[in-house]
C-alpha cells in the first residue's frame, strides 16, 4: 500500500487524519460531487493552506480515502470465506461490513463511478474489485449447494447487497435498524447464495 498523504511512514498525522475524516463524512453525507473542499475544511476545523499542504486538490483526497476504503474492504471480505459456514459468524460479518459501509459510502460510490477519470482511480478500481470479486469467487464455489449458481453473478449479488441494500433502508419511511437489517441480508444471503434452507 502507498502511504498516506502528508506521511513518510504510512501513518497520517492528526491533522491530515482529522481532513480525512472529515472528508469520509462530507462524502458520505453529500456525495463526491456535491462537496466542496470547503465543506471538508468547514467539517474539519482546517485552513486551506494546511488542506493544500497536504493534497493538490478534492480529487487528491479522494484518491487518499479510495485507499483506504479499498484496503479495508479487501481486509474485510477475506473475512467472508471464514464466516460463511455458521449463521451467526456471518451476522457479525454482515454487521461489520455495514459498518464500513456507513463510513466509505460516499467514497466508494465515487470509486465505482467510471465517469471519474483519474489514473490512480481507475488503478485501484481495476485491482482491488478484482481481489474482491476473486474472494467471493471461492468462497461461493465452495458451498455443496443443490441448485447452480454462477458463483460471479452470485459475487455481484453480494456486493450489491451489501453496498446498495442498506442505502435503500437509512432515512427512509421503510427504515430498520440494523440488527433487523443484519438479520435480512443474512437470510438473503444464507438462502440465495449459500443455498441453506432456513427454518
Amino acid at each position: 500500500p502507498l502511504p498516506e498523504a502528508g506521511s513518510c511512514s504510512g501513518k497520517p498525522s492528526a491533522t491530515v487524519q482529522r481532513i480525512l475524516d472529515a472528508g469520509a463524512a462530507t462524502f458520505a453525507a453529500r456525495g463526491y460531487h456535491a462537496t466542496s473542499v470547503q465543506d471538508v475544511l468547514e467539517a474539519a476545523g482546517a485552513g486551506r493552506g494546511t488542506f493544500y499542504r497536504h493534497f493538490g486538490d478534492k480529487a487528491d483526497l479522494l484518491v487518499s480515502l479510495s485507499r483506504n476504503c479499498m484496503a479495508r474492504l479487501t481486509e474485510q471480505v477475506g473475512r467472508f470465506p471464514a464466516a460463511i459456514g455458521d449463521g451467526a459468524a456471518l451476522r457479525q460479518w454482515i454487521a461489520e461490513s455495514l459498518s464500513l459501509h456507513r463510513r466509505y459510502r460516499g467514497v466508494f460510490r465515487a470509486l465505482l463511478q467510471a465517469r471519474l477519470r483519474h489514473p490512480a482511480l481507475e488503478e485501484l478500481r481495476a485491482s482491488s474489485l478484482e481481489d474482491i470479486f476473486q474472494t467471493f469467487d471461492d468462497a461461493l464455489a465452495s458451498v455443496d449447494r443443490s441448485r447452480l449458481l454462477d458463483v460471479r453473478v452470485g459475487s455481484l449479488l453480494l456486493l450489491s447487497l451489501l453496498d446498495r441494500g442498506p442505502d435503500y433502508n437509512f432515512g427512509t419511511p421503510y427504515d430498520l435498524d440494523e440488527e433487523r437489517v443484519v438479520d435480512i441480508l443474512a437470510a438473503l444471503i444464507e438462502r440465495g447464495l449459500l443455498g441453506r434452507v432456513l427454518r
